[in-house]
């Protein structure tokens, strides 16, 4: 063995005189540990949980968010989980953020296997509510545990209208301020109002709220309001709009094209009143036309009898002056409107364009055209239009000019862009400028009264909007249904079935922001057109009668009742069945043994109750009550 290079043995022992033979007896080396490369696999098995913490954050101000909703949506993936190999499983979840802008999610399932073979994985969070645009951002499932989302801010355009308390007038000469607090700074701002009376508040926080609004005008008193939410400021309505109260006389004229007889909407009017006395005392004012074509001079009470001058110019028409006259002021108010109104001719080259609903092809008033005009050796000029009140503008170039119209009117259509190559071949058809309104859809449900998490299938819809008319659908289909309304109309749904209580005051006249805060707001519920409750009543046992049963209406879908009797000594069987026969659950019973008086208690779900009695012997005798729900 010692010539055997491979094999060395060394090995020290106490040699003992007793023992003088010695056997070596030589065995392979058991390495026993490799035994253990086996168990690794089943590290794959293990399943673990994690907890991802995410903080939501003011795009603007840095800040948290509290009562922000967070969704998470991810795969797990296991190599052996709920009874299956390679099992992937996805997991959707939703938090709401605490007083500190943070969402917890815990116990996350993943597993050994997921953080080896997928490891990169990603995982989709997302934020969106009305105040905040919609976040989603993807991160690394695995190696992260907390996440930040930084939410910009929902803004809007706001609009206010100035009116006249008593005329209703829109007033185009007025002036709105406006305060408001954005991250603690409180800021104060104006705007003058344009042809229809309209206020523009660009991009304002659609959450925020404005703490005054000022509505000024000469003539008028200021007229406040205070903390008027923003999202009640995005269409004009009651709450968007400051009634001016008159403090001073006022009379009217009108300035129109003298070719078509259209109103003209934002003209300048210069407006003179001479005193008769021998002062010859003068007040000079500018007026603005509204989109009517109406302008309002307001005077004092002493100068009824002063003398009246007019003058009006508007861009692209020639100036023109007040004629017939002259006139005192106390008796131009006595004319009819044509007499009160100036005519303007237009210059060469202008014609008039008129903005269209796309859907119901009427015209639209207050529109803002932006008009871009570019010669044909390359120079340029922009002009802005209002459309009058019946969506009519004028347009001015030159024959081969080049045009271009940019039709906004927010939160009401979609901005339109409308191009020309030369002004002299537009088509009458092209000249009308076609708004596409904007379209919301949302989802609405018709639901059982008495349990709202409940459809309702095939009800009938009579669904109205306040600019639409009739809108579909008709039916419910399966209780779940979608409208699509103008996101500037107020939408009403009346809601009946055969059987059921028609609803028609969940949804009256509601705009859409209302509508899409909640589904809360969208379910419509019915309830089932039940008759009195036939209970209350002795029914007692007849000749003969060894079996009985009847069906009892209780005047309501569901609710707690009692039954009532005597059976006199004699046991007999009761049985109560949920319902209006005897395939309903059993309230009572069954077969429960009643010897003598009782009184038994039960909550029904089906509207009726049906109360069945087997008699163990002829000579039995009972008698019973159902009594009425509360």
């Amino acid at each position: 063995m010692a010539d055997n290079p491979l094999i060395k043995i060394r090995h020290r022992l106490k040699y003992q005189e007793k023992y003088d033979d010695y056997t070596i007896q030589m065995k392979h080396r058991r390495n026993w540990w490799w035994l253990l490369l086996l168990l690794l696999p089943l590290l794959l098995l293990i399943q673990c949980k994690k907890d991802i913490e995410v903080t939501c954050i003011d795009g603007e101000f840095n800040i948290p968010i509290a009562d922000q909703t967070v969704g998470l949506e991810y795969t797990s993936h296991a190599l052996w989980a709920n009874g299956g190999l390679l099992n992937d499983t996805l997991i959707m979840q939703s938090q709401v953020t605490d007083s500190v802008g943070k969402a917890y999610f815990k116990d996350l399932p993943c597993s050994v296997y997921s953080y080896i073979f997928y490891c990169l994985q990603k995982a989709t969070f997302t934020a969106e509510s009305e105040c905040f645009v919609k976040v989603a951002e993807e991160r690394n499932f695995h190696y992260n545990r907390s996440i930040e989302l930084v939410m910009p801010p929902h803004r809007e355009d706001l609009q206010v209208q100035l009116r006249d308390l008593e005329t209703n007038d829109p007033l185009p000469d007025g002036t709105l301020i406006y305060k408001y607090t954005e991250g603690g700074e409180e800021k104060v701002d104006s705007a003058k109002a344009d042809a229809a009376g309209v206020v523009l508040l660009p991009q304002m926080r659609y959450c925020g709220v404005i703490d005054m609004l000022i509505g000024k005008c000469y003539g008028y008193a200021d007229t406040i309001k205070t903390q008027i939410a923003c999202r009640d400021l995005i269409t004009l309505n009651d709450s968007s709009t400051l009634y001016l109260r008159p403090i001073k006389e006022r009379f009217t004229f009108f300035v129109k094209n003298v070719e078509t007889k259209q109103p003209i909407a934002g003209a300048l009017c210069e407006v003179k009143l001479t005193h008769p006395g021998e002062s010859k005392k003068t007040i000079v004012r500018n007026v603005t036309t509204s989109v009517d074509g109406k302008g309002i001079a307001v005077y004092e009470n002493a100068f009824i009898l002063s003398t009246i001058e007019i003058k009006a110019s508007k861009p692209h028409f020639n100036d023109s002056i007040l004629n017939g006259g002259p006139w005192t002021v106390e008796n131009f108010i006595k004319q009819n409107d044509d007499t009160r109104t100036i005519w303007l001719r237009p210059e060469p080259y202008v014609q008039e364009f008129v903005n269209i609903d796309s859907i119901t092809l009427k015209p639209i008033p207050g529109v803002r055209n932006i008009i871009s005009v570019v010669s044909p050796n390359g120079e340029s000029k922009s002009y802005e239009e209002t459309s009058n009140s019946n969506g009519v503008f004028p347009v001015a170039a030159k024959e081969d000019d080049r045009i271009e119209i940019i039709s906004q009117k927010p939160n009401y259509y979609k901005e339109k862009r409308s191009t020309f190559a030369k002004f002299i071949d537009i088509k009458p058809e092209e000249k009308k400028i076609k708004m596409q309104p904007l379209m919301e859809t949302l989802q609405f449900r018709t639901v059982l009264a008495e349990n709202t998490s409940d459809l309702l299938p095939d009800c009938t819809l009579r669904i109205t909007g306040s600019i639409s008319g009739s809108l579909q659908p008709t039916n419910s289909g399966s209780g779940s249904f979608k409208v699509t309304m103008r996101k500037a109309e107020e939408l009403t749904i009346i809601a009946s079935k055969k059987g059921y209580i028609t609803n028609d005051t969940k949804v009256v006249n509601r705009t859409w922001d209302y509508l899409r805060a909640s589904q809360d707001r969208r379910d419509i519920p019915l309830k089932i057109d039940l008759p009195p409750c036939s209970g209350g009543k002795n029914t007692p046992k007849q000749a003969n009668e060894m079996f009985h049963q009847r069906s009892y209406g209780m005047g309501k879908m569901s609710g707690n009742a009692s039954i009532t009797g005597d059976f006199y000594g004699v046991v007999d069987y009761l049985t109560v069945y949920d319902g209006p026969d005897t395939s309903g659950k059993i309230l009572v019973g069954p077969d429960k043994e009643i010897p003598d008086k009782f009184r038994i208690p039960f909550h029904f779900t089906k509207g009726a109750v049906t109360v069945v009695i087997r008699t163990s012997a002829q000579t039995s005798s009972w008698e019973y009550v159902v009594n009425c729900p509360d």
